[in-house]
């Protein structure tokens, strides 16, 4: 059991008893939307849908985790695809769950905590429910935590679901080196590296630029034109908006460094492909290539 993390997240829910004016301060609602996802495990909640029904998915949960829930519960014929338990409850059945007790605090990320503290035919359990949202736009639960400092969503991605996504990003980038006989994966032509959506609408913009500039007049991966001593500091694994795996990679290039964010198509067993590469705040390579594409087939610029 990771104890720091127990700890931190008592101390969390601590804080907010302490000091009730601040830590409570914008929670209007979120006891009532918690109480309101609780009730459909209760006899007083009849006819209330189950929270990780498909039809109500959206308004329990974020955007992200609906996308996730969604995923694991195709995988599991309409059960939680990850595990059998439901992870509100933490059981597979249910009768006559009450809602013993409710204690919430503020997150540094001004995300809440709610520890609901109920009893299920008689046994009595602790959930952590994450919050997001504030009492004018609403609530929806951005997560559920576990005192040993696991989550849903860690789970919901899938111990081992993206083993071998940093090291398949370092081999691309390895082929960024000194050797002049080096040949980066652009242009379309390396199905070991970009995905079959993405080697389409390559090939597609190629096509239509009729051997003049395309959309991709730079390499998108190390965006340069150029690279020079380029190495890798650091990659990290995350999730995208969609739930896709997401690497971000640190990298030098000729003294300067750069980052970039690699959107993944595959998993472990089969392989890993770039399905895109995004840029915060601008739109990603594939929606700039289907943009761009259209210009063209209209008649257009490659470029806007």
């Amino acid at each position: 059991m990771r104890v720091w993390a127990k700890a931190a997240l008592l101390a969390v829910l601590a804080t907010g008893s302490a000091a009730p004016a601040a830590a409570q301060e914008g929670s209007e609602g979120s006891r009532e939307f918690v109480e309101q996802v609780f009730a459909a495990y209760s006899g007083y909640g009849e006819g209330v849908a189950w929270p990780l029904d498909d039809r109500r998915l959206d308004e329990v949960w974020t955007p992200e985790m609906a996308t996730l829930l969604r995923r694991n519960n195709a995988r599991g014929e309409g059960r939680p695809g990850y595990r059998e338990l439901d992870p509100l409850c933490q059981c597979a059945v249910w009768a006559n769950l009450r809602i013993e007790r409710m204690a919430g605090g503020l997150r540094r990320d001004l995300r809440r905590v709610i520890q609901v503290t109920f009893t299920n035919d008689g046994e009595r359990r602790d959930t952590f429910v994450r919050l997001q949202g504030d009492p004018i736009r609403g609530w929806r639960i951005a997560d559920i935590l576990k005192a040993d400092g696991s989550s849903l969503g860690d789970a919901l991605g899938g111990t081992g679901e993206t083993d071998g996504a940093e090291t398949f990003v370092r081999s691309v980038y390895a082929s960024y080196s000194s050797d002049p006989e080096a040949r980066p994966p652009m242009a379309g032509d390396s199905p070991l590296v970009w995905s079959d959506r993405m080697m389409s609408l390559i090939a597609r913009n190629e096509q239509l630029a009729k051997g003049a500039t395309p959309y991709i007049d730079a390499d998108p991966i190390c965006n340069c034109q150029d690279w020079e001593n380029l190495s890798v500091t650091e990659t990290s694994v995350g999730r995208a908006p969609d739930g896709a795996v997401l690497v971000t990679t640190r990298f030098m290039n000729g003294g300067e460094e750069q980052v970039s964010y690699l959107k993944l198509e595959g998993n472990s067993e089969w392989g890993w492909r770039i399905n895109d590469v995004l840029n915060p705040g601008y739109p990603g390579l594939y929606e700039s290539l289907e943009a761009s594409n259209a210009r063209m087939e209209a008649g257009g610029p490659a470029h806007d």
